[in-house]
């Protein structure tokens, strides 16, 4: 299961990447461990867990507070004080920029590298 596992993997990766042949050369060469175990519940339970992952949105309609033409206000978290809720306004360029970034990539381009804003 292993090396099927990391051939596939391999395989996807050069879809997206133009790596030297050296460094998939390297991949092959360390061992891989797979570990693949049966779930206790079934198939359904491992959908509906992974549903609750891929199904989630960047944020919610309740917290989006106000919409103006050039600005939007919302709610969130701030847990650097513990958990305290504070309202947020950015112009509205800003706002779609920042929930553009929960938005999965189109796998059929390279996916660009993201900074994270400071």
């Amino acid at each position: 299961m292993s090396k099927v596992f990391s051939a596939r993997f391999v395989a996807g990766v050069r879809l997206f990447t133009t790596e030297p042949q050296s460094l998939y050369d390297a991949l092959f060469k360390q061992p891989w461990v797979v570990f693949a175990n049966q779930a206790f519940a079934g198939p359904k339970s491992v959908i509906e867990y992974l549903g609750r992952y891929t199904h989630k949105i960047g944020i919610s309609n309740h917290r989006i507070l106000n919409i103006q033409s050039d600005k939007v206000t919302f709610s969130y978290k701030d847990y650097r004080q513990a958990a305290r809720k504070k309202h947020m306004s950015l112009p509205a360029h800003e706002f779609i920029r920042r929930f553009a970034l929960h938005l999965l990539p189109n796998l059929d381009k390279p996916v660009p590298k993201r900074i994270k804003d400071k």
